[in-house]
């Protein structure tokens, strides 16, 4: 992706769109290796096409041509004499990898998925979701009547949630937090994270009611159990009073305007005096500003899939502190993190 994005210079513009084009073969040839399980057998040691095709029980020569393919983008590595091994990128395929992307390959390349995007011009042209116009449903009404595929979803969300809890425990300083409320929070990573990272915080994990019985699962038994209170119900309705921080993570990108003031609302109304609310979020370059292509691309690529799934978008900064002063919050700072989301810290200001 990185050759993709930064060429090498003397590429021809011709070529360089050309891969550009063609790049929906590489999400295929990814989900391919993780749903054959190449990277988990790429572990401690090199091995070639041969040893491999054996374990899997595929051809030889074939599954060759997709070992190739995965060197040249990335994932795997040349290591000589017929042989291949993991790069650190393709290690983050392996299923037991601690920050693995393996659900979230199996979900972008999945049928549902990759057809609702074929519909992108749909959207664009009328402004509808592409997901609902090719599926006959909104996103989310479809995962609840086809639970398999709510089940892969849920568990792409959870890895890249791995990768925002680290970022947030990392950037944000929870002193003077005694009570957070992680909405919409799923099964609960994210809070739990918090938690582990400081004992003499008590955490609400409220999402809907399946959501937390799949959560009470999790984290039921384990020594957070007495400091994690899990609460089902709507966030657009009420939420949980008493809490000192708010946490909004990839929720708002979800929604329109108005529904995203709602919700603030109701966290302004919930909170304690003197309470804050986080957004974790990625935040979307102002136009004009001297923007480095990454972040840009990260931003303006969820933005598009927000407009083909659920109707929702990516915001700027600017976008943000006028939603949080509807709402009644003055924000406060943006914190950037190595994980591309920014947490977006809004201060309630009384009413």
């Amino acid at each position: 992706m990185d050759e993709l994005l930064n060429p090498a210079a003397g590429t021809p513009p011709a070529l360089l769109l050309r891969r550009l084009i063609g790049s929906y073969r590489i999400t295929h040839a990814i989900k391919a290796a993780a749903q054959l399980g190449i990277t988990d057998h790429l572990g401690e040691r090199p091995h070639s096409a041969g040893e491999l095709s054996a374990r899997l029980h595929v051809n030889t020569q074939v599954l060759y041509r997709l070992l190739r393919t995965l060197v040249s983008i990335g994932l795997l590595a040349d290591a000589g004499d017929g042989l291949f091994t993991l790069t650190p990128v393709g290690a983050c395929l392996r299923s037991d990898a601690p920050d693995g992307m393996r659900s979230w390959a199996l979900c972008e390349g999945d049928e549902y998925y990759q057809g609702a995007w074929m519909n992108l011009l749909h959207a664009v042209q009328t402004g509808e979701t592409a997901f609902e116009y090719t599926h006959g449903m909104p996103f989310y009404q479809y995962l609840a009547r086809h639970p398999e595929t709510g089940h892969g979803f849920s568990q792409a969300m959870l890895d890249y949630a791995r990768l925002i809890a680290t970022a947030v425990v990392a950037g944000y300083d929870f002193a003077g937090v005694r009570r957070v409320v992680d909405i919409g929070g799923s099964h609960g990573h994210l809070l739990s994270a918090i938690l582990q990272a400081n004992p003499t915080v008590s955490g609400v994990l409220f999402d809907r009611l399946a959501v937390i019985k799949r959560a009470e699962e999790r984290i039921r038994g384990t020594d957070l159990a007495d400091r994690a209170e899990l609460v089902a119900g709507d966030f657009f309705e009420s939420l949980p009073a008493g809490g000192d921080l708010y946490m909004l993570s990839r929720i708002l990108m979800d929604y329109d305007d108005e529904r995203c003031v709602r919700l603030l609302q109701n966290c302004h109304r919930a909170m304690n005096p003197g309470g804050r609310v986080l957004i974790v979020q990625l935040l979307m370059p102002e136009q004009g500003g001297n923007t480095a292509r990454e972040p840009l691309f990260e931003a303006a690529i969820s933005d598009l899939n927000m407009l083909v799934l659920t109707g929702g978008r990516e915001r700027t900064e600017g976008e943000y502190r006028t939603l949080l002063g509807l709402a009644g919050f003055r924000l406060a700072r943006v914190v950037p993190s190595q994980a591309l989301v920014s947490l977006i810290e809004g201060e309630r200001i009384a009413q």
